[in-house]
């Protein structure tokens, strides 16, 4: 039907999903809505009224995604790839300096029970410990470097020494994100 004109045009086709309209004599059964309450019920579906508790877990799963797509941005980055796989594929000291300090410590508490030098040998591996920690941590900023001029000559390193000696330090299984390379395998 042309706009101004009563007569009907042929050439467009019918509406697809016509309603039904009610049968002759029938209403349709629901007045219809005023515009202010149309939108209102809009503006209900798009951002709904939400009691507080209700209000905070929206956001609290809001923010939760916010930070994991931040984190995925983060661990997606070269520098960090390649820091992950070249401390996930070698040996690492601080894999087990962990455990070795928590006896340590457990033997210090313990010293007034046993002969003092116990208490200078346990001062000794707790130094030991702590200079193989240091000479495995800067023989691995070492082969990362070597790698990234290599493979990523364009990207900063800052932050990355330590982002490394933080996935040293950490338990194998407990490595966020996890382990995806076995040790031994070409970097």
């Amino acid at each position: 039907m042309g706009i101004f004109s009563g007569k009907s045009d042929k050439s467009q086709p019918a509406d697809p999903t016509p309603e039904a309209p009610p049968a002759p004599g029938q209403k349709k059964g629901v007045p219809t809505p005023s515009r202010a309450a149309a939108e209102r019920a809009r503006m209900e579906r798009i951002n709904p009224t939400l009691d507080p508790k209700q209000a905070k877990a929206r956001e609290r799963a809001l923010a939760s995604t916010e930070r994991a797509k931040a984190t995925e941005r983060q661990d997606n980055a070269p520098g960090k790839q390649l820091m992950r796989r070249v401390v996930d594929t070698r040996f690492n000291w601080g894999d087990y300096a962990t455990p070795v300090m928590l006896s340590v410590l457990v033997l210090t508490m313990l010293s007034t029970m046993f002969p003092a030098w116990l208490s200078v040998v346990v001062m000794f591996v707790t130094w030991g410990v702590f200079l193989a920690l240091i000479i495995d941590m800067t023989l691995l900023w070492w082969k990362y470097k070597k790698f990234a001029k290599e493979r990523i000559p364009n990207e900063p390193t800052k932050g990355l020494l330590f982002y490394g000696i933080n996935r040293a330090i950490t338990f194998r299984r407990l490595r966020m994100p996890p382990v995806v390379a076995k040790r031994g395998e070409p970097v």
